[in-house]
């Protein structure tokens, strides 16, 4: 299983994948300005990973650990 989080930020959208016991599968960066431009992109490759949940927004500034 597949979790998806997307944490938007005001520089950049910062997109991790972890798997069900919690290790990291993926995680990226892309800066804010591309976005509209490239969301079509950003979700065939999140759902490309056919994740279980996706999780929006998320982080609120955390550090992923």
């Amino acid at each position: 299983m597949i979790f998806a989080g997307v944490d938007p930020g005001s520089e950049s959208y910062a997109i991790s994948l972890i798997n069900e016991i919690g290790s990291l599968v993926r995680y990226y960066e892309i800066p804010t300005v591309v976005l509209p431009h490239e969301s079509i992109k950003l979700v065939k490759e999140i759902l490309d990973y056919n994740p279980i949940c996706i999780a929006l927004p998320s982080g609120h500034g955390l550090p992923f650990t």
